[in-house]
């Protein structure tokens, strides 16, 4: 017959788990020499707290273990471990914190170990807090919530130093940044939502760094604006490497959010407007510092908009003196007021190559400087100069780029001042003029065979197609169909001629029939056809 095991009373139970294993722990932590338990010491401990859990009834003690395993771990704080901490603060209290708490974590590990039939037959089964939870809760309450301010003081004294060596060069930082993410931690470890970090320590930081970095950017205004977008840049990255080594992530957007406001929006048009500012920049070719400023205010479209409307401003400014000077060249009769004269088409290309440039390699392709770049060019481009309007003015620039005897061009060479014909032409707010004109000229070009390339005659039509639709080009893309179709007519008639012998009527006829509807309106006159083609 089994013998029945023996009923293990709560204080006998708990004076033995205290004996050989509460106050060896205490022990290890305390001398700083921390030791495992043997697997049978440990062994022993568990299957004590096992039988204490599992016995029935009155006898069962899981209930009262629970509570004495917070009790524990609550008095050992209060007793043994708050005293370290009291008179502590600097770089001190910060050191002295992490291995406080390095040691509250083995000793929650030992823990676990000889509870862990408690934790997972009471406190599951009655929806209580975890050990472990119980164990955080109990440094919080007795520890931490004691020292946050003293160490978030300290914690704060720490980056303001940092700041004042990144500002000075200095190569090492006066703490080892892995301290300080460590302390951080803490605050983050004490509640799971990271409420606590958020509100006793975040909070404050933002606040501090929001003073730093108005004081720092007043400075700065001093300087010129290349200057300071250099400075800015450089401490938005030492920022966000700050987050990166000892910050938690979600501090990143607070961060940069006071950085952006104290150093850009509240500075911003003070520095646009400096005589080194963006109009500077623009006039000199800094490609580079529009590149750094364009990189520093792009974190938000509000701060960018600005930038966006003094470059449409500058580029609008620059265009209208180019019509300007034009106009007035006109006037004087120091050039001719000749549609074929390319001058003022090129120079307006250059200009436009200029600034899309930029906006493709300093500004990123950025919807805003696009927008700004269309805008200042139609301000400007749509106008009448001399006796010609821009819209003819292309279209005859055009016709040259095309045309047979023209300028000697490579296809390569031809596709790109098509590319930039039709750049320009995306500007033109009166598209059907330009579209009338380059009717004109291209069935020209068709009929009497100067079309300098059929390939590029069609690249032209299908880039404009792509700009206004197939509506736009229906009757150009007529006009080359016509021509297809009577190349096949004229084929068709030397054959029929060949076969039928018909080559004694000592006269060449190559018939070409249009379409009305695609060709521009001519005057109809009546045709007398010479003998030899009456007797055909």
């Amino acid at each position: 017959m089994s013998s029945i095991p023996k009923v293990i009373t709560f204080d006998d139970g708990w004076e033995r788990i205290n004996r050989q294993g509460l106050s060896k722990l205490v022990e290890y932590l305390e001398t700083g020499e921390i030791k495992n338990f043997s697997k049978k010491e440990t062994t022993e401990l568990y299957t004590i707290i096992y039988n204490m859990c599992v016995q029935r009834g009155q006898s069962n003690c899981a209930a009262q273990l629970y509570i004495n395993y917070g009790g524990f771990i609550r008095s050992y704080l209060a007793e043994k471990v708050l005293h370290q901490l009291q008179n502590s603060n600097g770089e001190e209290i910060l050191t002295e914190m992490i291995r406080l708490w390095d040691n509250h974590l083995v000793m929650l590990r030992w823990l676990k170990k000889f509870f862990m039939y408690l934790e997972r037959y009471h406190t599951h089964q009655n929806s209580l807090a975890s050990l472990k939870e119980v164990g955080y809760s109990a440094f919080k309450m007795t520890i931490f919530d004691v020292v946050k301010d003293r160490l978030r003081e300290a914690i704060l004294e720490q980056i303001k130093l940092n700041r004042e060596d990144e500002i000075n060069s200095t190569a090492e930082m006066r703490i080892d940044p892995q301290t300080l993410k460590k302390v951080i931690n803490i605050f983050v470890e004490m509640k799971e939502d990271r409420s606590t970090y958020g509100e006793d320590f975040e909070v404050q930081f933002i606040d501090a760094s929001k003073l730093y970095f108005r004081e720092i950017s007043r400075v700065w205004m001093d300087q010129n604006f290349p200057e300071y977008i250099k400075n800015a840049e450089k401490t938005k990255l030492l920022e966000q490497e700050r987050v990166r080594l000892y910050l938690h992530t979600s501090t990143e957007d607070s961060l940069m959010k006071a950085f952006q406001r104290e150093v850009l929006s509240e500075r911003q048009n003070a520095l646009l407007e400096k005589e080194s500012g963006i109009k500077s920049l623009l006039a000199n070719k800094k490609t580079e510092d529009l590149a750094r400023m364009f990189r520093l205010f792009s974190c938000s479209e509000d701060i960018l908009k600005p930038v966006a409307d003094a470059f449409r401003q500058y580029v609008a400014r620059v265009g209208t003196k180019s019509v300007e000077d034009r106009s007035e060249a006109i006037r004087s009769q120091a050039v001719k007021d000749s549609v074929h004269d390319p001058t003022f088409i090129k120079g307006i290309i250059e200009l436009h190559d200029e600034y899309k440039t930029m906006v493709n390699e300093c500004f990123n392709r950025h919807a805003l400087f696009e927008r700004s770049l269309k805008t200042a060019f139609e301000s400007f481009f749509n106008v009448t100069i001399g006796r010609y309007t821009t819209a003819e003015l292309l279209s005859t620039f055009s016709d040259c780029i095309l045309r047979k005897n023209a300028e000697k061009l490579s296809d390569e060479e031809i596709e790109d001042k098509i590319d930039k014909i039709v750049d320009l032409f995306s500007h033109l707010t009166d598209k059907d003029l330009f579209a009338s004109s380059y009717r004109t000229k291209l069935a020209q070009r068709l009929l009497y065979e100067k079309s300098a390339s059929d390939d590029a005659e069609r690249t032209m039509i299908t880039k404009l197609k792509s700009k206004c639709g197939a509506h736009f080009t229906k009757k150009l893309e007529g006009m080359i169909s016509d021509l297809n179709i009577a190349s096949d007519g004229r084929r068709e008639y030397l054959s029929w001629m060949n076969e039928n012998k018909q080559d004694n009527l000592n006269v060449e006829f190559t018939p070409t029939v249009l379409s009305s509807g695609y060709w521009p309106d001519s005057n109809s006159f009546n045709v007398q056809l010479p003998a030899e083609m009456e007797r055909c």
